[in-house]
């Protein structure tokens, strides 16, 4: 006779199973490369696909560029320079013998094939390309050494990664390539190895959005080798037994900040508000009221602040 501990035993591993049969790990193994050992876009075909995700890419035939995401198998983790722009620092694939390759001009981004299967963002793995580490490293010629030449400058590299469902962005998070801020500069890094980061999304997605932040810019922009890498992305089916969907998130950067604040929404907003840690209302320039909006800041005292608009939830803000 079979106890009830061995049926709840039963039970538990046949969820747990068809749980890992739902699930997707996306390694970019199956993704056709050139005999360069690429896949940038050259082909015209816009993009290629890996499981259920299609990864958008643009090339340009007539200056042989391109910008979103390619596939690739180059592994050189020492040739500095922007001839070796598709090696990642890693030295390896986190899996297989191919990764994925962000370049970041406009938004890259990557978008659910099937709209009628509905998945969530689970977790990647990333790292740095080679071309961005070693001109944060050592800089270069367009780029300045992280840490600046007595070390102490608080230089960060990150991803900024954004969750599109409905026309809105739902949920979004950071991820730090490179992170000098600390007080101890024995804690500064620049990642080399393939790391997991594991998303708190409780939203579906129909497209996943990432941008790149520095704090190394100059007149046309940001000065760091807009790259990264990134392997063995995992989505997981969302059905209609889970929470309902969220309300649009609201994403405020750079935090801290210095002469200016931008936020990023999905819909206008009517009303913005600054206030210091006295709950005292700061004049600030609001620049636009639409979706991407810019709060002119340089003239406030250092301290911590908080942002309130009108339907989301309040931020907390540090000046530097």
């Amino acid at each position: 006779m079979l106890t009830n501990n061995f049926l709840v035993t039963i039970v538990f591993f046949f969820i747990a199973f068809q749980s890992m049969k739902a699930q997707q790990t996306i390694s970019f193994e199956n993704v056709a490369l050139s005999p360069q050992g690429v896949n940038n876009g050259s082909d015209l075909s816009g993009g290629f696909t890996s499981g259920d995700l299609f990864f958008r890419n643009y090339y340009d035939p007539q200056f042989f560029s391109w910008e979103g995401f390619s596939a690739s198998n180059k592994v050189d983790s020492v040739t500095a320079g922007f001839s070796n722009q598709y090696s990642c620092y890693a030295g390896s694939a986190s899996e297989g013998s191919k990764f994925g390759m962000a370049y970041i001009f406009g938004p890259a981004y990557f978008r659910n094939i099937n709209p009628a299967q509905p998945k969530r963002l689970t977790s990647l793995k990333f790292t740095n390309s080679t071309y961005a580490a070693l001109s944060m490293k050592n800089g270069d010629a367009f780029s300045k050494k992280f840490g600046g030449a007595s070390g102490n400058d608080p230089d960060f590299f990150k991803i900024r990664v954004f969750n599109h469902f409905g026309g809105q962005i739902t949920d979004s998070a950071e991820i730090f390539l490179a992170d000098f801020r600390s007080s101890d500069n024995t804690q500064d890094y620049i990642v080399k190895s393939w790391r997991l980061v594991n998303f708190s999304f409780n939203n579906p997605f129909d497209s996943i959005s990432f941008k790149l932040q520095s704090t190394d810019n100059g007149q046309f922009g940001m000065n760091t080798p807009s790259y990264f890498c990134l392997d063995e992305i995992v989505i997981t089916p969302f059905t209609s037994t889970e929470n309902e969907i969220t309300k649009p998130a609201m994403s405020v950067f750079p935090n801290p900040f210095q002469d200016k604040i931008s936020l990023l929404v999905s819909g206008g907003l009517k009303q913005v508000k600054l206030i210091n840690q006295l709950g005292k209302e700061v004049q600030i320039e609001v620049t636009d009221k639409k979706v991407m909006l810019e709060l002119t800041t340089e003239n406030l005292p250092t301290g911590i602040y908080y942002l309130k608009a009108e339907g989301y939830k309040t931020e907390k803000l540090f000046k530097n």
